[in-house]
């Protein structure tokens, strides 16, 4: 039984290492289109991802991936060249797949690189030359559809195939159709065709619910999505189109995410509309429809995020969540907390406009207790005192960034207590870890041996520390608390606190816009 094991495990470890071999892709980001064309803003940004997508969840081994960023066409000539004697040299190249991206400006005859220029005729030579059997370019630039027009473009979602992946031929996928303006989102930070595609290849597009996005059902999520976007951003409907000439069986599988590695599975108790956006919402990694009893994986890098769930009616449910590295969460329907919808929609293309508004609340109360050194300064003596102080506070997060803070203490050995009031700031250090620093008020009060209690100073308080995320509810930390007594007998006093609390998920709606 052993033997067998080492040969199952030696199998599965050859055909990873076989799909990765098997797969080349070439990359290309330019914003500069030359001096007669506005310069893009996200060209570039859009091929790094996509590399990184195609690395991650595609099956393209590091090596066999050629990224070119601010390449003019000589450069691009030179690499398809050396990746068509790679793959010529391959052992079984028919069963080779070839990908070509390319993000910048295009006019009806050809790509612009800079102060170059590569003819389609030229580009679609070179690659109809590669051995490989599979080969599929996907260009996202103003015109660009005139690539697939050569023999006939469709603008159109493409049909569905099904049954094994014994196919070769070619695919061309345009953004856009031959007379039509690709568009950017400065909302998005990327195009709307690569920022849909994307989406779609890590699992946004797996309507089969099978963990595995198909050349097919990624188009037809980024041609619908596209039209949507376009549509609701400038008014200006913006159609991808393609061209399928392919023989064979079966569909081509692009990204494959049975491995999950790193993301956020929604189990079949959830259905409904899902919206994956950054902690603050200013990114969206997921925009998708899923039915109940289906699982569905979508693969997210390392950070936090916020999943909003549309169930219809006037409420929906929200989730936040952290990302670790290589880490797969599974979510729920009873992780979602209710909140009103009063207003999610897309604002257009402006920077300062965001997905949603800010109806959507961010707020929650965190409580908890502390424990620590506190060492005070004797206005008299100008010498220091130690003291052990225990403190029960509470936080609430008007913003993910802004809080406001209620804290009470009291010391073991000079019988002092005392409350601060005040404000705080907070920024991530790493995916669990957040910095903070507090400013306020406080009163402080002493306790003398005849258990009387008097009045004893007003205080400044400054308190820097910083917090750990243990789960999603327990939150450990450190806290260093800075006071300044405006009292004759205590200067100043400065502490050490070991800090534990509970985080509420509770969200509060906002009735104004940010």
């Amino acid at each position: 039984m052993r033997y067998k094991a080492y040969i199952v495990l030696w199998l599965i470890l050859i055909s990873i290492s076989t799909v990765s071999a098997y797969r080349y892709a070439l990359v290309i980001g330019q914003n500069n289109g030359g001096n007669n064309v506005e310069k893009l803003h996200y060209a570039e940004t859009d091929a790094k991802r996509c590399a990184r997508l195609l690395e991650t969840y595609a099956g393209f081994s590091r090596q066999n991936v050629t990224s070119l960023l601010k390449p003019d066409s000589n450069r691009i000539v030179a690499a398809i060249e050396q990746i068509k004697k790679k793959v010529s040299t391959a052992t079984n190249p028919q069963y080779a797949l070839f990908l070509l991206y390319y993000s910048g400006h295009a006019d009806a005859e050809g790509l612009l690189l800079d102060s170059t220029y590569l003819p389609f005729s030229t580009l679609k030579k070179m690659v109809s030359e590669i051995s490989a059997g599979i080969k599929i370019a996907i260009f996202d630039a103003c015109q660009s559809g005139a690539v697939v027009a050569y023999k006939g473009g469709v603008r159109a979602a493409p049909f569905f195939l099904s049954g094994q992946q014994k196919m070769n031929g070619e695919v061309w996928i345009a953004s856009s159709s031959a007379n039509e303006r690709s568009q950017e989102s400065e909302t998005l930070k990327s195009s709307l065709f690569s920022f849909h595609l994307f989406n779609g290849l890590r699992g946004s597009a797996d309507v089969s619910s099978d963990n595995k996005v198909t050349v097919s059902e990624a188009y037809q999520y980024a041609y619908h999505k596209t039209i949507e976007s376009s549509a609701l951003t400038s008014g200006i409907v913006q159609h991808p189109v393609y061209r399928f000439n392919i023989s064979g069986e079966g569909d081509i599988v692009l990204t494959d995410l049975s491995q999950k590695q790193g993301g956020i599975v929604i189990d079949g108790s959830c259905s409904g509309t899902f919206l994956i956006l950054s902690r603050n919402y200013t990114d969206v990694y997921a925009d998708f429809h899923k039915a109940a009893e289906k699982e569905t994986f979508i693969g997210l890098p390392i950070g936090d995020y916020t999943i909003i769930n549309a169930r219809g009616g006037t409420s929906i449910g929200l989730y936040q969540f952290s990302i670790g590295k290589s880490q797969t969460i599974r979510c729920t329907s009873s992780m979602f907390h209710a909140s009103l919808l009063q207003e999610a929609r897309m604002k257009g293309t402006s920077s300062d406009e965001g997905i949603v508004d800010s109806s959507i609340g961010t707020s929650s109360f965190r409580a908890g207790v502390g424990f620590g050194v506190r060492i005070l300064q004797q206005s008299e003596t100008f010498g220091w005192d130690n003291d052990i102080e225990l403190s029960l506070f509470g936080e609430y997060l008007l913003t993910p960034a802004v809080k406001g803070f209620l804290q009470g203490y009291g010391t073991t050995f000079g019988k002092y207590a005392g409350i601060d009031l005040g404000m705080g700031y907070t920024a991530a250090l790493n995916v669990k870890t957040r910095g903070y620093i507090d400013g306020g008020v406080g009163l402080q009060f002493q306790i003398a041996t005849d258990r009387r209690v008097y009045y004893d100073a007003p205080a400044l308080m400054l308190q820097m520390g910083a917090d750990i995320r243990c789960n999603e509810t327990i939150i450990a930390g450190i806290a260093i608390p800075i006071r300044m007594y405006l009292s004759e007998d205590i200067q100043n006093s400065i502490g050490f606190t070991v800090r534990f609390m509970i985080k509420s998920n509770k969200k509060t709606e906002s009735s104004g816009n940010n």
